[in-house]
């Protein structure tokens, strides 16, 4: 599993349309909502737009007992659950 920040490579703005929405209309990249830009799913690399070779910033994560754990600087900040 890989996580990465939801903050567009060129600007501080959210890459989704509307909330919980990221992905293209096939489903196979993340898209962003300012630029079309595409980043892959697995490693988050810009692969079309104005971003074009650079990546999302990856965050440190693990699954533990079921939950997706975020951690910032050490500390486990938030759980998503399934």
């Amino acid at each position: 599993m890989s996580t990465a920040t939801t903050i567009t490579v060129r600007i501080p703005a959210a890459l989704n349309w509307v909330p919980d929405q990221f992905l293209d209309l096939t489903g196979d990249y993340i898209q962003c909502a300012t630029h079309d830009a595409l980043f892959r799913i697995a490693d988050g690399v810009c692969v079309y737009g104005p971003s074009a070779g650079d990546r999302l910033t990856p965050l440190p994560t693990a699954v533990e007992a079921g939950e997706v754990v975020l951690f910032v600087t050490g500390a486990v900040t938030g759980l998503i659950r399934d």
